[in-house]
């Protein structure tokens, strides 16, 4: 189905864009139907737009002092029915990308969140609006990192959006990258299979290919791949809108057949991003090779349960094979994150986990790191949402996640 709205600020979704948090912090009101035959018109404290006399023609105004409380609602207040959100006007992004280690220095700018001079080597004196990183964590932090950055530049006079005409050149993120590796090797076992000699005693089937998808080296695939990309076209000629750039949500396949890939995603204070790293690296030198870390920038957001709860954010997608159907024996991304999360707790440092990947928080877990937030959420929840239709609207994972 792709990514929707709603799901999207339920869940403090980010679209990594520096100096922006979560998409809820562009909300600036949302209604909530909650069964009892009324609508409740949410509106942002500072930002109503909305005069109450208009909102009590089709619902009835909430308390504004709930909205930070409730905008990332996790889906526990009933059915979202409209979502008032800001809008600016169109502006352009051009964009480079290039593989290279990393400088000393550059760890250094990114602790103090100086984006623009840690991507300088790359564009110069512009300011990145939006930087994307991915590393190899069985190469370590010193090795080639994948790059791109995009940056704020003009539109030409006469731009009109070409939304159905967007290029395969276009650049790709890391999940992209590895289905459409996995596809190609699976092409490639079949070719091979089919041009071996009926007498070949190796065996057959799903569990041959099973057996070499096990070997897979995801990030030597993905950093194969974004080389071609780079040697291809290392940047943008001309200024596009967000709306070019970003094209059309499409499943991923496999031979036609849709595929899920793994993506559990945490976020950390920008100090910690390298002591982070260098642990995620640690920890999967004993796990297959099949995924990556990819990491991008966020500031923090005012919802009381965004995931973006640290002033200057980095986020760690870890990318790579599914646990589900067939690779449910082959990947163990799933495990490996689970083990990463535990040495990021015994050593001491401050993660929080995406609500809407792989992976989410549990209950302890929750309850430490938003405290009186997680409260405020209950308290919102329960001025919003008659106790007896609570149980009715609770999804389930509130109640694993302690916030019911």
């Amino acid at each position: 189905k792709g990514q929707s709205i709603a799901g999207a600020i339920a869940t403090g979704t980010h679209g990594s864009i520096i100096g922006e948090s979560g998409l809820e912090t562009h909300v600036r009101a949302f209604l909530f139907v909650n069964g009892t035959g009324a609508a409740h018109w949410i509106a942002h404290p500072d930002h109503p737009v909305l005069s109450d006399a208009f909102v009590r023609t089709f619902a009835s105004p909430a308390d504004p002092s709930l909205f930070h409380d409730s905008v990332v609602h996790l889906g526990g207040l009933g059915y979202c029915a409209a979502v008032l959100l800001e809008g600016v006007p169109r502006f352009g992004l051009s964009w480079k990308k290039t593989v290279e280690p990393l400088a000393p220095k550059w760890w250094d700018a990114v602790a103090d969140a100086e984006y623009a001079k840690a991507a300088a080597p790359i564009i110069g004196e512009k300011q990145p609006a939006f930087y994307e990183l991915t590393f190899d964590p069985n190469a370590g932090l010193e090795a080639d990192v994948m790059q791109t950055v995009y940056w704020r530049d003009d539109l030409p006079a006469d731009y009109q959006t070409q939304h159905d005409a967007v290029t395969p050149e276009e650049p790709r993120d890391a999940l992209d990258i590895i289905a459409d590796g996995i596809n190609a090797f699976s092409e490639l076992m079949i070719t091979s299979r089919k041009d071996r000699d009926e007498d070949d005693d190796e065996e057959d089937g799903l569990f041959s290919f099973a057996r070499r998808l096990r070997l897979l080296d995801i990030a030597e695939m993905t950093f194969d791949d974004f080389r071609e990309e780079v040697a291809k076209k290392p940047q943008s000629d001309t200024p596009e809108s967000l709306l070019a750039l970003t094209g059309d949500w499409k499943a991923r396949s496999v031979f036609g057949i849709r595929v899920d890939t793994f993506n559990a995603a945490l976020a950390v204070p920008v100090a910690d991003l390298r002591r982070t790293l260098e642990i995620g690296c640690e920890v999967a030198s004993h796990w297959r090779k099949h995924f990556v870390f990819t990491v991008r920038f966020a500031k923090k957001s005012q919802a009381a349960l965004s995931f973006l709860r640290f002033e200057d954010t980095a986020i760690i997608n870890i990318d790579g094979l599914t646990r589900a159907g067939l690779a449910g024996w082959i990947s163990h991304s799933d495990e490996f994150s689970r083990e990463f999360t535990d040495a990021l707790e015994a050593a001491g440092l401050p993660f929080s986990m995406h609500w809407g990947k792989d992976i989410p928080s549990d209950a302890a877990k929750i309850a430490a790191d938003f405290g009186d937030a997680a409260q405020r959420y209950r308290d919102a929840r329960a001025a919003l949402v008659p106790e007896a239709l609570r149980e009715k609207l609770c999804p389930p994972q509130l109640k694993e996640w302690g916030l019911a």
